[in-house]
């Protein structure tokens, strides 16, 4: 995941292709609007502030923080 903090544009690093689903939600657990295109998730609509973004792929789970910049 990265880069980390972001302002426009996410890239999820996929070579095994086992990505299935991906939410970015507030702190306090509001699921948030973005895009993903492929591997990249378009965040330029999302307000400054931390997130949890959450990545299931066939292997399991991952959440991470995110930071989003303006």
């Amino acid at each position: 995941i990265g880069p980390n903090p972001a302002s426009q544009k996410v890239f999820l690093n996929d070579p095994e292709d086992i990505l299935r689903e991906v939410r970015i939600n507030t702190i306090d657990g509001k699921r948030m609007p973005f895009r993903l295109n492929k591997n990249v998730l378009d965040i330029s609509a999302l307000p400054k502030g931390i997130y949890i973004i959450e990545i299931e792929t066939s292997k399991g789970r991952l959440a991470k923080k995110l930071i989003i910049e303006r």
